[in-house]
């Protein structure tokens, strides 16, 4: 026994040899078939049955914008609507509105542009009559002209709301400049 105990190298290993004894093939466990009526029945009873196996397949992360879009889109919307109903109102000033001199005659119905002459020639008039020369017989005959021309287009029309809307809000714009065309009438 000494003699083994002294063994040195790979001849040392031979007393570390276990015994295993082989696995015969006829042992193996026998797997019982289960029918498709078996597992629901089987599943709705509580067995001990394994949990079926769910793959979790990691999502991309939504971004906290789309986020904020969708859970307040309807605020976002009306948010545009009024921008864009503003930026329309003041990109579609009636100062582009230009006068149309309407025909003679009285009792027509008169377009914007030619209620915008109207009004603009009343205002012309108005501010012709404070610098017009009353001892020059030529300014007289000039303003009395200017009136009676505007008498015989604009002394009686029919308009639409919007229409005389629209040319109020175009003169207002321009009343300096008009006023200032009558002031320089001779």
């Amino acid at each position: 026994m000494q003699e083994e105990e002294n063994k040195k190298g790979f001849s040392g290993l031979s007393t570390l040899e276990s015994h295993v004894e082989p696995i015969k093939a006829d042992e193996t466990p026998k797997v019982r078939k289960v029918e498709p009526s078996e597992t629901s029945s089987r599943s709705s009873s509580n067995s001990a049955a394994p949990p079926q196996v769910s793959v979790v397949v990691p999502s991309k992360p939504t971004p906290p914008i789309f986020i904020f879009i969708r859970q307040y889109w309807l605020l976002i919307g009306i948010g545009l609507f009024i921008a864009y109903a503003a930026l329309t109102d003041s990109t579609n000033t009636p100062s582009s509105l230009t006068e149309s001199i309407p025909n003679y005659g009285s009792g027509q119905t008169l377009s914007s542009s030619e209620i915008y002459y109207c009004l603009a020639e009343a205002a012309r008039i108005d501010a012709n009559r404070s610098t017009m020369n009353t001892n020059d017989d030529f300014s007289v005959n000039r303003f009395n002209r200017s009136i009676d021309n505007y008498n015989g287009r604009c002394s009686s029309y029919r308009y639409k709301q919007s229409a005389m809307g629209s040319a109020t809000k175009a003169l207002n714009e321009n009343r300096y400049s008009i006023e200032a065309q009558g002031r320089s009438r001779m």
